[in-house]
This record gives structure tokens, C-alpha cells and sequence, in this order.
């Protein structure tokens, strides 16, 4: 029929949804280093990282994204738990979910969109 949107279509665009990259709210560390960069996760990502921390039986501030040594590029990506930032971090609220990254990691995550499969 026409003018009617069929489930597929609606469904297409959830997904979509879901994939756009959101912009964390910035809050800069306590020492406010200048030059915050942005991290931008998509929805689901979002999602994925409440649950991760709605499961985990402690106190959780959120979860710290950041790389260390390795890998076929030269770094690789660490994802883990976190009571409390330091020092230096920077701190980007998404809708509840703190996510944590320190200035040297922030170099590396600034570009790109993050998700989960």
C-alpha cells in the first residue's frame, strides 16, 4: 500500500540507529588538561556497557577504554572496569555510562566510531 512503511523498512532503520555514532558528554579530568578530544559510541555500545556494569557485582565509576603494546599495528585495545579515574583522565559521560581514557590512549580512540557485535 502506498504512504505505509513495511516492518523491514522499520527494522533497517532501528539498526541504522543503532550503528550512528553518539557524542559523549565531556566531563574533563579533575586537573582540566586542555584539548579534550571527543569518543563517540553507538548505541549499542552504549547499551552493552550498562549491562557490563549493571552485572558486575561491585561498585563500578565505568568502564576505561585505552591500548598498550601489541598487536599486528603496534597497540591493541584494552576494555576494563573501572572504580575511579585518575589523575590525568578524561571522562566522557553517555547516557549514565562513564567512559574513561587516558590522555596517551585518547590519542589513539579519538578518531573513530566505537560499537559491538
Amino acid at each position: 500500500m502506498e504512504g505505509q512503511v513495511s516492518e523491514s523498512t522499520q527494522t533497517s532503520k532501528a539498526k541504522a540507529q543503532d550503528a550512528s555514532p553518539i557524542s559523549g558528554v565531556v566531563g574533563v579530568n579533575p586537573k582540566n588538561v586542555e584539548g579534550t578530544a571527543e569518543i563517540q559510541l553507538t548505541q549499542k555500545a552504549i547499551d552493552m556497557a550498562r549491562k557490563a556494569i549493571e552485572r558486575r557485582a561491585q561498585p563500578t565509576f565505568g568502564l576505561r577504554l585505552g591500548v598498550k603494546g601489541g598487536g599486528c599495528s603496534g597497540v591493541s585495545y584494552v576494555i576494563e572496569f573501572a572504580e575511579k579515574a585518575r589523575g590525568r583522565d578524561h571522562v566522557f559521560e553517555y547516557e549514565g555510562v562513564n567512559i574513561i581514557v587516558d590522555p596517551k590512549s585518547l590519542i589513539y580512540l579519538a578518531a573513530p566510531s566505537w560499537t559491538t557485535k
